[in-house]
């Protein structure tokens, strides 16, 4: 299992404000028309001990969680679905990131 799917074990953190056990996100569409996500919201329940296929929406909302405590005046932030993928590629061992800040709004400095 060279891509961890079945292999890879990892731990919740000891520090109970950094455990999250369920995570919700927009998920992706199976067939997309307009939209690639649903509208509706998803719950993705993350056990103490993870797996690999948790990754994605457990990093998005670890990543959630700093933003809202950092940036504490803007929205909170949403979650869209993330995957892990199958095959094994070094150009493929990234994560992306997309944050809208509206053009007209004033942030404090």
């Amino acid at each position: 299992d060279i891509a961890g799917h079945e292999t890879f074990r990892g731990k919740q953190s000891e520090i109970p404000e950094y455990q999250f056990y369920e995570v919700e996100f927009f998920q992706k569409c199976i067939s997309p028309s307009m939209s690639k996500f649903e509208s509706a919201l998803s719950q993705q329940a993350i056990p103490h001990e993870f797996t690999n296929n948790h990754l994605p929406n457990l990093r998005a909302q670890f990543l959630k969680f700093k933003l809202e405590q950092t940036f504490s005046y803007l929205k909170s932030p949403i979650i869209l679905d993330g995957s892990v993928k199958s095959d094994i590629n070094a150009k493929d061992r990234n994560a992306s990131i997309i944050l809208f800040f509206a053009k007209n709004r004033k942030y404090p400095e």
